[in-house]
């Protein structure tokens, strides 16, 4: 006892001699401060990829594997929902410093020249047209018309038989909208999107797990089938930055270092791509 008060008669002494001719003040240790990095995010239901639920989480194997890098870096994320036209301009202009998901070929006519780093392939996906049953294989022609969610980039295929007035193409805000009308298919012959979520939320609109009416017989007979022999893509989404291009950088090593914990997630989500 004795000890500790010299020892604090000392550190007040210190004190009064350093505030009296100006000594240095001992150091006090401080709890370090972990970067806050925004990520732009995609503001709709889009599991078991990403996406946001009712509480405005981002959710999905896109938040498990960027939360774990943010863990391995000393960083920290904040996941910010936005419209996909928004997130490509908040990308270009800086007020987000990364983007996921993205792709070289998104939303040029917003990037333009832009010098944009992306990061090596993160999670693997399909896109190509969903349609009802069939006894014989769907034929292009086939497709007068067919919906997308708004903003989604079409392959150049079918982008070019949309510019060349060959297929129309409606977009919708809500997925489960989407579906829908594939569905009742009285105004479209499918649906352009991303194979593993649009059989995903088909499988919820059958659980009664909608966000919109469905009528009953849709929900308990309607189906719908991936047309694998009209043309698709195979890609891979990426995280992007615009001002961070070092960070895409020590993304692209933790994939590499922590390879088997990612193709254990890829597992627990039951990703068809693999």
């Amino acid at each position: 006892m004795g000890l500790f008060l010299l020892s604090r008669q000392c550190y007040l002494l210190w004190i009064i001699v350093g505030f009296c001719y100006g000594l240095p003040a001992l150091a006090v240790d401080e709890p370090a401060v972990i970067p806050k990095i925004s990520v732009g995010v995609s503001d709709y239901d889009y599991y078991p990829f990403h996406g946001i639920n009712n509480d405005n989480e981002f959710f999905g194997i896109a938040r498990e594997i960027l939360d774990a890098f943010a863990t391995w870096r000393g960083i920290s994320f904040e996941y910010l929902p936005a419209p996909i036209e928004r997130q490509f301009r908040d990308l270009v202009d800086g007020d987000i410093a990364m983007k996921y998901p993205d792709d070289e070929e998104w939303g040029r006519h917003v990037k333009g020249t832009t010098t944009i780093a992306y990061s090596d392939p993160v999670v693997p996906f399909i896109e190509g047209l969903l349609v009802r049953p069939s006894d014989k294989p769907h034929q292009v022609d086939d497709i007068k018309q067919f919906a997308t969610m708004l903003g989604f980039t079409l392959q150049d295929f079918w982008q070019e038989r949309v510019d060349n007035g060959k297929v129309k193409r409606i977009s919708v805000k809500h997925y489960d909208s989407l579906l829908l009308m594939a569905l009742v298919g009285e105004r479209i012959d499918g649906v352009y999107a991303n194979v593993d979520v649009g059989l995903h939320r088909l499988q919820q609109i059958k659980l009664g797990k909608s966000d919109i009416p469905i009528p009953p017989r849709l929900q308990k007979e309607g189906t719908l089938v991936f047309a694998a022999e009209l043309p698709h893509v195979r890609s891979s989404y990426r995280l992007s930055s615009h001002t961070h291009p070092e960070l895409i950088k020590d993304f692209n090593r933790f994939l590499v270092e922590q390879s088997d914990k990612i193709a254990e997630l890829k597992h627990k989500y039951h990703l068809q791509a693999e």
